[in-house]
């Protein structure tokens, strides 16, 4: 793939800001006075995540990219044992400046939505200014354990130049559990789509053509972030008229690299995707 006809593009990402805090612990047993495990925290490390994730996943792929994000930051506190295992997790929030709201939508080449759903940011009227200004738009409204099933796609964002979701999400915003895949996505009103299916691969749906292929990898580090990786480094590409099959392809080949990264230690790198290319 030619990333030399993105490297000129202005990206803004919007969404809600969100820290990731992972806290390493050892199981010490079973409480001498309750029924409880006691564990022994080991050490914590905090990341960036949610829209300052997605746009770092762009920083080595197009020349400019900037954040819209709103006055609160969700925490999102995992607790994970020796191996790594997410055994819970703790959500919070904190009040936190919120970013500089563009004047003019228009000037950016492609404006991203990560809609998680768990914040008052992405107002009804700011949604609608967002699909009425920006020249080329691509939108995920994920569904989580804070808003699961009201935080519908299609109908938070009914017009976008391309969609990217998970299958859950998928089947959640067209109302079909047991659809084949395609019903599913020719029940959305998106020209453009691709719903990632984690183990599976990913189907995607562009120019009335479907393409789908199978993951890139069958043992991943950790799942978090991988749809939001897809869809910042899938964006350009489609914005630059690429085919869904190439498109699918790529897309597979961030999820597959953002997969192998422990939280957002690291992002997503053009060396990375070019050598799963």
């Amino acid at each position: 793939m030619d990333f030399g006809k993105i490297s000129d593009y202005s990206v803004l990402v919007i969404g809600d800001a969100i820290e990731d805090r992972y806290r390493f612990c050892t199981a010490l047993g079973k409480g001498t006075k309750e029924s409880v495990v006691a564990g022994k925290l080991e050490r914590e490390e905090i990341y960036k995540g949610g829209v300052w994730a997605t746009a770092s996943h762009l920083t080595d792929l197009v020349k400019e990219v900037r954040i819209w994000h709103g006055e609160k930051i969700t925490i999102n506190t995992k607790y994970l044992d020796g191996y790594n295992n997410k055994l819970f997790s703790v959500h919070e929030f904190k009040d936190a400046p919120a970013s500089a709201e563009p004047i003019d939508l228009s000037i950016f080449d492609i404006v991203i939505v990560n809609d998680f759903g768990t914040q008052n940011f992405l107002t009804v009227q700011r949604r609608e200014r967002i699909m009425r200004e920006s020249r080329y738009l691509a939108v995920n409204a994920q569904s989580n354990s804070l808003n699961y099933g009201f935080n519908r796609v299609n109908e938070k964002w009914p017009y976008a130049h391309l969609c990217v979701c998970d299958e859950l999400e998928a089947r959640l915003a067209a109302h079909e559990p047991e659809a084949p895949i395609e019903e599913v996505i020719l029940k959305l009103p998106y020209s453009s789509i691709i719903v990632t299916q984690g183990s599976k691969g990913a189907t995607g749906f562009a120019n009335k053509e479907f393409y789908r292929e199978g993951a890139q990898t069958q043992r991943p580090i950790d799942l978090l972030g991988a749809g939001d990786a897809v869809l910042a480094v899938v964006a350009p590409f489609a914005k630059a008229g690429f085919s869904i099959k190439e498109l699918v392809h790529l897309g597979n080949a961030a999820g597959a690299a953002k997969v192998a990264i422990l939280g957002h230690r690291t992002y997503v790198t053009r060396e990375q995707l070019e050598a799963n290319l």
